[in-house]
């Protein structure tokens, strides 16, 4: 496994610094670094497992009306198939660890 170069601060910087995959027989797993800049999603489908921690800022996630608030330094783990829509804090990073199961 590749840890990307967490460094990185200028969202133009090539993307290959941030996603290494590592790839066996149970699935794909992948660490990215996601730069965020006051970001509202609409629902979104997980297609993979995440295991996210908040370096900068914050995010807030709303499940089924119900709104989940993680600040920097903590974590929280999205199970594959997780439907949720997030609204993010100005310059947000977060540190994304995946795995896509086969």
């Amino acid at each position: 496994i590749i840890i990307p170069n967490l460094t990185v601060h200028k969202s133009t910087a090539d993307p290959s610094d941030r996603q290494k995959p590592f790839l066996n027989a149970a699935g794909t797993m992948w660490v990215e670094l996601e730069e965020l800049n006051v970001l509202k999603r609409t629902l979104v489908k997980l297609s993979e497992n995440r295991l996210i921690t908040v370096i900068e800022g914050s995010v807030t996630l709303d499940v089924n009306g119900q709104d989940y608030t993680f600040q920097k330094g903590e974590t929280f783990y999205m199970q594959q198939g997780y439907e949720f829509t997030s609204e993010a804090t100005e310059n947000s990073r977060l540190l994304v660890a995946c795995f896509q199961s086969h």
